[in-house]
């Protein structure tokens, strides 16, 4: 933005360097103190709930859907950006937790990551998901059951071919099962085994 001034990385709003006590343009995400709050806990201080001095916001980053890039994931004040560092954070919605049990955490039945039991969480068949576990889940059993019906149609297709053809031949002839053949001695073959 210039020299002497940029926009904060929340809202809108524009800054003079001199203005808000720097004197040069911060590397990376910066938040005006009216913007800056840990997206866990909610303190308005880098230092949260201890008393630390030059204490400073810390910007988390993810991989995106394809692990190539990272991206922007969260601002957290120094106390709950331990815990983010450790890996106790919702998968879902980003807060940290500092107990399994008594922040309402839950594994999902599908992979190793904790989530709000009941805010995060989706139920399935007695079971909790992740919202990416359950729409693999739903993708997989969509696919599953798609395949099923596709599988049961040609099998009908099959079987009234075969009486519509059984119903042309002329009396006393019998029309062979789908997939048979006969072999050069008479008998009728399946797939390698002899029938009749």
């Amino acid at each position: 933005m210039g020299k002497t001034g940029w926009v904060t990385s929340r809202r809108p709003r524009r800054y003079h360097i001199y203005c808000v006590g720097l004197r040069r343009v911060p590397n990376g995400r910066w938040h005006c103190k009216e913007c800056a709050m840990c997206s866990s806990c909610g303190s308005k201080t880098p230092a949260g709930n201890e008393h630390l001095k030059n204490a400073e916001w810390q910007h988390e980053f993810k991989k995106d859907k394809d692990n190539k890039q990272l991206r922007y994931a969260t601002t957290l004040c120094v106390p709950c950006d331990k815990y983010w560092k450790r890996r106790q954070f919702c998968y879902v919605c980003l807060k940290v937790y500092r107990s399994i049990p008594e922040d309402g955490m839950v594994r999902c039945s599908n992979c190793p990551k904790y989530i709000h039991r009941e805010v995060c969480s989706t139920m399935y068949e007695n079971e909790r998901f992740c919202i990416n576990c359950f729409k693999m889940r739903n993708s997989t059993a969509l696919n599953h059951s798609r395949i099923i019906a596709a599988a049961k149609k040609k099998m009908a297709s099959d079987r009234a071919i075969a009486i519509s053809e059984s119903n042309m031949l002329p009396p006393g002839v019998t029309a062979r099962p789908p997939g048979t053949a006969t072999s050069p001695s008479g008998s009728m073959r399946s797939w390698g085994r002899v029938v009749g």
